[in-house]
């Protein structure tokens, strides 16, 4: 079986998890040293390095510092390609009036009410930086939308801890509903706000060690599966 990995970032590290059997450790952890897509590029890039990775297949999860995510409200009729591709663009304006530089994703499959905006450069990068180390790239998700997946929930909320800041997605029959992220207020309680952003819903916590010294990043490697 080849060797399983997780590439995750979170706004101040990435790290590599390794997957052996129902296993999961930190092979590596790098600083990222400001918000630019290059600087995690080159942050991941030393990171493989460090690692001595090469080979197997690989996910990557980013947070929110790098993913934006948005709930679509699409039509009942059925729409081809463009103009789901023109009704995209225009939810997306709203957000990014100038979307130049960014890939806008959706799911067409599970979620196809979610959509995610990455920065182009940084989609191209990362395919080509798992390919120099011949790992197969098998999905690129935000971190939230892995995690929900890994949690099987179908109905209520999942709340993201993502060190410095935190992601509400909640789900209705296994769909994605409404999302919102930000970052974490001196002296907030994460779970307070997500149970008063959902009106009563049943909130699941992926929250990080609040005394722990790993980044957020590294602790969800313990909810990938």
């Amino acid at each position: 079986m080849p060797d399983r990995y997780l590439v995750a970032a979170d706004s101040g590290y990435v790290a590599l998890i390794h997957r052996l059997g129902g296993a999961s450790s930190c092979r590596a952890r790098v600083a990222i040293t400001s918000a630019a897509p290059e600087a995690l590029l080159r942050a991941a890039e030393t990171l493989l390095s460090e690692a001595g990775a090469q080979g197997g297949a690989a996910e990557v999860w980013l947070g929110s510092a790098w993913a934006r995510l948005l709930a679509l409200d699409w039509p009942d009729a059925p729409l081809d390609r463009g103009e789901r591709k023109a009704l995209l663009d225009h939810h997306w304006s709203a957000v990014l009036p100038d979307d130049t530089g960014w890939r806008l994703l959706v799911a067409e499959h599970g979620s196809p009410r979610l959509s995610v905006a990455l920065p182009a450069s940084l989609v191209d990068g990362l395919g080509a930086l798992l390919a120099s180390r011949r790992m197969k790239a098998r999905s690129l998700l935000p971190a939230v939308c892995g995690a929900l997946q890994c949690s099987g929930l179908r109905d209520g909320a999942v709340l993201l801890g993502e060190g410095d800041r935190m992601t509400l997605v909640r789900c209705e029959g296994g769909e994605v509903r409404g999302v919102a992220g930000r970052r974490v207020m001196a002296d907030e309680d994460p779970l307070e706000w997500a149970a008063g952003a959902v009106a009563g819903a049943r909130v699941l916590h992926l929250a990080v060690d609040p005394v722990g010294t790993e980044p957020a990043c590294v602790e969800w490697g313990g909810l990938w599966v």
